[in-house]
């Protein structure tokens, strides 16, 4: 069984230490190879295994996870891989959704209603629509209290 599906399968089970512990060793095997060979799709892979598990055990604003999902974004860039490229930018919007930074929480809303667009995907479509109307809604009470605090 490779690093991998080891690290995929301890996700699928809620092991996510289990994850962290693959991931990374899976991601340092790979470093020599990366001048030899594409290894685009497993790191990325590896990148947003880390970032989930990160999430679950650190915390949804921990800084590992955006860092996972940041690195995870740059090998989007170099891929067409529609699935790895929505779930990079959902961890993203996660990470700054918690961090109540709305304009990049949109920025990366928007990018999922992108990706969901181009692959046709139902599923992909409600949760871009979902995350876009959560930031809104964010937004929407602040905005709606900083009014209230500036009568006041």
């Amino acid at each position: 069984m490779t690093l991998l599906a080891s690290a995929q399968i301890g996700l699928a089970k809620c092991g996510y230490d289990e994850v962290i512990v693959h991931a990374t060793k899976g991601l340092s095997l790979m470093e020599p190879l990366k001048a030899s060979f594409p290894v685009n799709d497993t790191e990325l892979s590896f990148q947003l295994l880390l970032g989930v598990a990160f999430a679950n055990t650190r915390g949804f604003a921990a800084i590992e996870a955006k860092s996972a999902f940041s690195k995870a974004r740059e090998l989007s860039r170099r891929n067409d891989n529609n699935q790895l490229l929505f779930r990079t930018f959902f961890g993203l919007w996660l990470f700054h959704i918690v961090h109540a930074d709305l304009p990049l929480a949109r920025v990366f809303g928007n990018d999922m209603v992108t990706v969901a667009k181009r692959n046709r995907a139902a599923e992909f479509n409600m949760i871009a629509s979902m995350s876009l109307g959560i930031t809104d809604s964010i937004w929407d009470v602040l905005v709606r209290r900083a009014r209230v605090w500036r009568r006041s």
